[in-house]
């Protein structure tokens, strides 16, 4: 159980959403179209807080991930809250997400508000989450 391991299993569940535009991730290189919607995931963690002390401890973590939606904004603002309302539908409070053994309880989810960007509506989903993870040092 890892940093890593969490971000695997928060990105195995946005894979998984079912969203029918591109997504990009941080480091990782990636042109948006021209035309059409597309999401940016991010990835934010804040301060570990221990739990157990010692090399064989365990740590609390919390954060949040960001799905930002753009699309062209003369196409109107509908489009951003049927997308929030199907990923907050597969993003309930309570909801374990597991991968490669690393469980992430989601917390909450919801949409911010909508910006115009040079031509495009952006929008932020944000998923709020928790996970534990062990120490294991040697």
């Amino acid at each position: 159980m890892s940093l890593s391991g969490i971000r695997q299993a928060l990105a195995y569940h946005v894979e998984n959403l079912g969203l029918e535009f591109p997504l990009s991730y941080p480091g990782q290189e990636f042109t948006p179209p021209n035309t059409g919607a597309y999401g940016a995931v991010d990835f934010v963690f804040t301060q570990p807080n221990a739990v157990t002390l010692g090399k064989t401890g365990e740590d609390n973590h919390v954060g949040y991930l960001q799905l930002t939606l753009n699309k062209a904004a003369a196409s109107g603002d509908g489009w951003f809250y049927t997308v929030a309302d199907s990923v907050r539908q597969q993003s309930q409070g309570g909801q374990v997400v597991t991968y490669n053994g690393q469980s992430v309880t989601i917390v909450s989810c919801g949409i911010g508000l909508y910006d115009d960007d040079d031509g495009r509506l952006k929008a932020a989903i944000t998923i709020y989450w928790r996970a534990r993870t062990t120490r294991n040092l040697a």
